[in-house]
């Protein structure tokens, strides 16, 4: 009977040892299929962070060129460059505050030029006394309409040229002009003197400008004409 059995139970057992062996074949088929996909899903991730990797740093690199960009504009004096901004993040609103710094630059210097022609009126129309602006080696930067008109010349003649050239028509480098002691003493400096050629006396304030090294770099002379006053007093 055990043998009979047996014999009868052998083809179900070898039909469910051919089944079992399958679905284990399967099973590791899956198990191998997940190993490659999991493989395949990590090179993807590394290629796809590498990627975004590469277009922010490619952003962040544009961003500071535009930023380097408007800064040497700057310094070139380009004050109407402006930076496009690439994002709404903190370069975004760095580039925003570099265009709202430059407009405001450029509003404060608008205003400054217009203040500094105000200035220019004034300096050339209102004084009667001479005034003249020189550089440290008393030549004329720049000269009023009352010493143009009393000399009968005009800026571009006198520019370049010193006081006593104009005035005491001397050529000698060694001429003493009104500005000597300011710029020996680096301060300002009222003297009084007399014009032989133009048979005037004078009142010179000489005013030296001193830049960050505390070396003369301008000389502001104010001359007025003081002859009345002198013959006002001799006569006292």
């Amino acid at each position: 009977l055990d043998k009979e059995l047996r014999h009868r139970l052998n083809p179900f057992s070898d039909e469910y040892v051919a089944r079992f062996s399958q679905s284990l074949g399967n099973i590791y088929d899956l198990a191998n299929n997940a190993e490659r996909l999991n493989f395949l899903l990590s090179v993807f991730t590394v290629l796809l962070g590498m990627l975004l990797a590469w277009r922010m740093t490619k952003f962040i690199n544009s961003s500071i060129q535009q930023l380097i960009a408007g800064a040497e504009n700057f310094a070139k004096g380009k004050l109407g460059y402006r930076i496009l901004p690439l994002s709404k993040d903190e370069l975004g609103q760095l580039a925003l505050s570099f265009n709202w710094m430059a407009e405001s630059l450029a509003e404060s210097i608008d205003g400054i030029k217009v203040a500094a022609d105000k200035w220019e009126t004034v300096f050339v129309n209102s004084f009667q006394d001479w005034v003249l602006i020189c550089d440290k080696d008393s030549r004329i930067i720049k000269a009023n309409n009352a010493f143009l008109a009393a000399f009968k010349t005009t800026l571009e003649a006198v520019v370049g040229r010193t006081y006593c050239q104009i005035v005491r028509g001397s050529q000698d480098a060694g001429c003493p002009c009104p500005d000597k002691e300011a710029k020996k003493a680096k301060k300002e400096t009222v003297s009084e003197f007399f014009e032989p050629r133009l048979g005037l006396f004078f009142e010179a304030a000489v005013s030296p400008i001193l830049d960050d090294s505390g070396d003369i770099s301008k000389i502001v002379l104010i001359i007025k004409d003081v002859t009345s006053r002198k013959e006002v007093e001799k006569e006292q």
